[in-house]
């Protein structure tokens, strides 16, 4: 049977400490669950996933190969803008953004715009300062319009393929990245902060 991961177990492995203290579970119940995931992963014939970064967790996790198929982007109708806005952008708010907007906190000149939903963002908008706007969820054409026009996608994702990423390439914006974070699957991508 093939399994397709697009991320191990993470609450069982790689974020204990973080998913233990936001989720409030135990570190009991974490440890049956990473007991239950790697029994459960030798009934597993063959491992896919989307990046390069997660075949190698999943070869730290369970000492098995995975091969990597990328997810298609779709690149069409993201025209070159004739200029850009003043503001850079992030989306979504599970995405580590909370390290951006504190980042950007310290830099009151720089607008950013951040678009997407997700329990962290009410805690998010109380760390945010004037130059930062949350939006909260928008349909894709809001959101393919700020790409479009932003200066810079800021990307905190440490574990992503970076689709979002791909797509403002697509309307000739660079991305910024934390030092660190996606172990950049897409060309021409800048470290910031």
């Amino acid at each position: 049977m093939p399994l397709v991961i697009e991320q191990p177990d993470l609450t069982a492995h790689y974020v204990s400490g973080q998913f233990l203290k936001e989720s409030g579970l135990d570190r009991g119940f974490l440890q049956s669950l990473c007991q239950w995931d790697q029994l459960s992963s030798n009934c597993v014939d063959l491992f896919l996933t989307n990046s390069r970064f997660i075949a190698k967790r999943i070869w730290w996790y369970y000492r098995r190969e995975a091969a990597v198929i990328s997810p298609p982007v779709d690149t069409q109708g993201f025209a070159l803008p004739k200029g850009k806005d003043d503001f850079y952008f992030t989306a979504p708010p599970y995405k580590r953004t909370d390290v951006i907007v504190e980042a950007f906190s310290n830099m009151p000149k720089k607008p950013l715009i951040v678009i997407g939903d997700g329990p962290k963002l009410q805690p998010m908008g109380k760390k945010a300062v004037a130059n930062v706007t949350l939006l909260g969820y928008q349909p894709f054409e809001i959101l393919k319009d700020h790409l479009h026009r932003a200066w810079d996608l800021i990307f905190a994702a440490e574990r992503d393929f970076g689709i979002l990423a791909l797509e403002t390439q697509a309307f000739g914006a660079p991305v910024l990245l934390e030092r660190g974070t996606m172990r950049r699957p897409t060309p021409k991508i800048k470290c910031l902060f």
